[in-house]
């Protein structure tokens, strides 16, 4: 059953489908929830979210707070800022962040937190982090 909400922490609408909670952050960016586990697509980007929602990402604000995955799909500023990534990443310690190794060259100094991930055309990647 879906049901559409918008909370107060946030300024985006977030559907729940089944215990799976899809939240749109800006742009092309999503957060989304699967009980405790959090992942953050494509939202940590140059200009797009409206400043109180661009201050809950860059200070690990609920519900944008606890993510386990910042996912990545590529390197273009409407979907990736290593500045905001960077920032985002200090303020969560357990955040590991995951992309091509575009993206992911431009964040030096996190160690094993940051992934690369290549896939080429027609052989899709299968990547499990933390269950």
């Amino acid at each position: 059953m879906k049901k559409y909400s918008t909370p107060t922490n946030t300024l985006a609408p977030t559907i729940d489908l089944n215990g799976v909670s899809v939240t749109f952050v800006s742009n092309s960016g999503f957060l989304i929830t699967v009980g405790d586990q959090k992942v953050l697509i494509d939202a940590l980007c140059e200009g797009s979210p409206p400043d109180t929602v661009q201050k809950k990402l860059l200070n690990a604000k609920p519900p944008l707070d606890d993510v386990d995955l910042i996912l990545t799909t590529h390197n273009h500023p409407d979907h990736f800022s290593a500045t905001l990534v960077r920032q985002y990443m200090q303020k969560n310690p357990k955040a590991i962040f995951m992309s091509t190794k575009q993206a992911a060259s431009q964040l030096t100094g996190f160690g094993d937190r940051v992934i690369v991930i290549d896939p080429v055309v027609g052989s899709p990647v299968n990547v499990e982090v933390n269950g």
